[in-house]
């Protein structure tokens, strides 16, 4: 969140949900909208899916609370309705609907943060019907959609979901494209030797539910942190629409599907590398790799044409962080017997 040039109309309480001076959030708006509810607008919510930009993991559950008023903002009341007895956990806005679309992360900036719903949102005025006429008056220009693309803050998700965002995308795909990918990029380069989670699904059989159980998983991945997925296509040009979704499936591949080095290259968290496309390389900034096959890794190495005696097959494995059997059940079902390297 930035705040800019201090807007006395306009102020951010911010607070850990462990350090709040109440027993209870509940009881914490409770007395801020009895204290000051009839002289400002006043917008709260609990932020606790979070993920930090610099660890990677989850923050710690917090509290966002918005104060606006046409006239300035008396801070010694605020102070007084949060129980604060300190200024610095109070941050000052430029504008009005900056701080109340950041509640949600709906501001054009935040578009890559998880997205709240309004209805995790408590208001003392119509917060619904000011986020909607909110929307309803934005429109975005291509070169503040290519910013955005590039800063990361749009993904292809968002063109996806985005009924003016995919009309602009259909006028300017191959700009568009070349961004994202120039995104992608910059992604994998500020991950240098962060670890890259790769599961390695196999099964002796075609149809035992391989592909399926790492669909599953995904849809986990999506649902607790908004990742997107993308799913190889089965021709020889399989990372050819790729526009850097976090999630990659690797589905159904064999020994003469793609290069051993080239495979090493794709998993390798240490350096940035692209990946061959028929119109141009793509940079894979994936989170998590899922790799379907009817061969372990052992296999795959073996059969892949390489000398044994001078590639080691520690090579690949270092690179897995997990190894899935799949075989099925005699009631039709399947069992993931899972190792860990």
């Amino acid at each position: 969140m930035t705040a800019g040039a201090k807007n006395r109309r306009c102020i951010m309480y911010v607070q850990y949900l462990e350090h709040i001076k109440f027993n209870s959030f509940d009881e914490l708006e409770r007395n801020v909208f009895n204290l000051v509810g009839d002289k400002y607008q006043i917008a709260s919510i609990i932020h606790d899916k979070d993920i930090s930009e610099e660890t990677g993991e989850l923050e710690r559950p917090h509290i966002h609370m918005f104060f606006y008023c046409e006239n300035k903002l008396a801070m010694s009341k605020l102070m007084q309705a949060t129980s604060e007895d300190k200024t610095n956990q109070f941050e000052f806005f430029e504008r009005k609907d900056a701080g109340f679309l950041y509640l949600i992360h709906a501001g054009r900036k935040d578009r890559h943060k998880y997205q709240y719903s309004i209805d995790e949102v408590t208001a003392n005025f119509d917060y619904r019907e000011y986020v909607e006429n909110l929307k309803a008056n934005y429109s975005i220009s291509l070169d503040v959609m290519l910013e955005d693309i590039l800063e990361s803050r749009i993904k292809h998700s968002d063109i996806q979901s985005s009924n003016e965002l995919s009309i602009l995308y259909s006028k300017n795909k191959t700009k568009i494209d070349n961004a994202l990918n120039i995104a992608s990029k910059r992604r994998v380069e500020a991950r240098k030797n962060m670890e890259i989670p790769v599961v390695w699904i196999y099964g002796d059989y075609s149809g035992v539910g391989k592909t399926a159980y790492a669909k599953q998983k995904a849809e986990e991945l999506k649902n607790a942190y908004g990742y997107s997925n993308y799913m190889t296509s089965a021709n020889n040009d399989p990372f050819q629409d790729y526009k850097g979704e976090e999630i990659v499936i690797i589905d159904d591949i064999k020994p003469n599907d793609i290069e051993l080095s080239d495979l090493l290259r794709l998993l390798d968290p240490y350096n940035a590398t692209s990946v061959r496309s028929r119109y141009s390389n793509k940079y894979v900034s994936a989170d998590v790799i899922f790799v379907t096959s009817m061969y372990s890794p052992e296999q795959f190495f073996i059969e892949s044409s390489i000398d044994l005696d001078k590639e080691p097959i520690d090579q690949l494995l270092r690179r897995i962080s997990s190894v899935c059997y799949v075989k099925p059940l005699n009631d039709g079902e399947y069992l993931a017997e899972v190792s860990v390297f």
